[in-house]
């Protein structure tokens, strides 16, 4: 067993996930527990209980970290889904269920902020129109001490006690328009207290804090982990996806909804977003998205391969090659109408060995940052990356 393992940890929407790396990629554990998601059709909400999210992350501890792993490990990164959002007090103990990412509740709100804010792009999914939801129908949640965080945050927050949003989630889910809302419309002068602190996913949020409580209890108290700041899920497993090579590459992460993730220099174009970060090897990340419990695979084959022209187009470039990660590259008949669609564009169609541990992998490559082992994502990237294979 090598002395220095990283554990990577991927909270999605249907299964929280542990797994344990070497520095080098190499598995040597993984598990999942399943999570379940109250939703309410008529009204639009998909609700969890965050607490069931720490509780799966316990026992997978438990399950993964016997005396000797316990003693090797060095470096904590996770990923969670992204707008999904925990109400909590100020010692972190939710108050309600957290308001998970697909939930439709604030449709209302979000017309109401796309006429305030015409420029920008506004969808119920996104977390300001939810926060507007809660200062409209349960105000008392944002009052006092109270905290709203996102997944991520929270549970970093769980393992180090310190508050952490990654630049990636700022700058794509609470870019100016949260911001926005908290400062003006909701919060007023509490804004500065309420908000996290902003790093990039690779930075040092803290150590676990496992000197007592449940965690000393698995992890030796004489044990230093490193825990990085993470962040969200789809971006993360893109790294694992090989989206930093040097070789055109877009990578597409299927699980509840379905992102693809491609790198360039200089985007330009309707129809994507972006976000730029100087960790990223060239510069910034253009992705598109759809949520996939809308469509037949049939048709959701079509719609992807749409996204991923808009995508090109935007970027000027067509990629060598696509690889697919998450759940979705197990499902053979979508893989086989990716790769059908990518074939005839020249686009080879690839995937990896572990799929659905990609986000995991992701996050493991955050802690071999934050804790020293390389000194940045794009070389994390090239030396931790899976085997890629023929989808």
């Amino acid at each position: 067993m090598p002395n220095q393992l990283l554990l990577g940890i991927d909270c999605g929407t249907s299964n929280v996930r542990m797994a344990l790396f070497d520095s080098a990629g190499n598995c040597y554990a993984d598990r999942k527990k399943a999570l379940v998601t109250g939703e309410t059709s008529d009204q639009g909400f998909a609700e969890q209980n965050p607490n069931a999210w720490w509780e799966n992350l316990l026992q997978l501890l438990q399950e993964i970290c016997n005396e000797e792993v316990a003693q090797s490990i060095v470096g904590l990164g996770l990923c969670a889904t992204c707008s999904t959002l925990v109400i909590t007090d100020d010692q972190l103990h939710p108050l309600h269920n957290a308001i998970l990412w697909m939930d439709g509740r604030a449709s209302g709100e979000a017309s109401e902020l796309q006429a305030l804010y015409p420029g920008q792009s506004v969808s119920p999914y996104q977390a300001a129109p939810k926060l507007l939801w809660l200062a409209h129908h349960a105000p008392h949640l944002l009052q006092g001490s109270n905290k709203v965080l996102e997944a991520a945050s929270w549970l970093v927050g769980k393992l180090t006690g310190n508050l952490w949003l990654s630049s990636i989630v700022a700058e794509t889910v609470w870019g100016i328009l949260p911001h926005d809302l908290l400062r003006h419309h909701i919060l007023g002068s509490k804004y500065e207290a309420f908000r996290a602190e902003i790093a990039k996913p690779t930075a040092q949020a803290g150590v676990l804090q496992n000197s007592v409580g449940p965690l000393s209890k698995i992890i030796p108290p004489k044990q230093t982990v490193t825990v990085a700041v993470g962040g969200n899920d789809g971006m993360h497993a893109a790294f694992a996806g090989d989206l930093m090579s040097d070789v055109p590459t877009m990578v597409e992460v299927g699980g509840t909804s379905y992102v693809l993730f491609m790198q360039g220099r200089n985007p330009s174009g309707e129809g994507v977003e972006f976000c730029a970060h100087p960790f990223m090897s060239k510069g910034c990340v253009a992705y598109n998205s759809l949520i996939t419990k809308d469509y037949a695979i049939s048709e959701l084959g079509h719609r992807i391969q749409a996204l991923a022209d808009t995508l090109w187009e935007s970027m000027g470039v067509t990629p060598q090659r696509s690889v697919l990660v998450g759940g979705w590259a197990n499902d053979p008949l979508l893989r086989n109408l990716r790769a059908q669609n990518l074939l005839s564009k020249n686009v080879q169609c690839l995937t990896t060995d572990m799929p659905d541990y990609a986000g995991c992998l992701g996050a493991a490559m955050s802690a071999a940052c934050a804790c020293g082992i390389y000194k940045n994502m794009p070389e994390a990237c090239a030396r931790m990356h899976p085997r890629l294979r023929t989808a």
